[in-house]
């Protein structure tokens, strides 16, 4: 995984078990304000899709997915903040 620095290979091992890979980063938002913490993920869902529609190998749609999975935490976590601040 150092050597080509992705974890594509580990998540592919783990895909073909049946598991699949989480990271163990905490999630943070990572855009100014709750709109563009949604709107970044509107584009990560965007992306998902479409690197399935063309067809991409299973290891890049995986690799989509896991982003939009983050993004989807970082949603929540925005959302818990807003709400606290309300």
């Amino acid at each position: 995984m150092k050597v080509c620095n992705s974890i594509a290979p580990l998540r592919y091992m783990a895909g073909h078990m049946g598991y699949r890979v989480a990271s163990m980063r905490e999630i943070s938002p990572d855009k100014c304000s709750f709109h563009e913490e949604l709107l970044d993920t509107y584009q990560a869902l965007v992306e998902y899709h479409r690197s399935m529609m063309e067809d991409r190998s299973p290891e890049v749609v995986a690799e989509y997915r896991e982003v939009l999975i983050r993004q989807l935490k970082e949603d929540f976590v925005a959302y818990m903040e807003r709400r606290k601040g309300l």
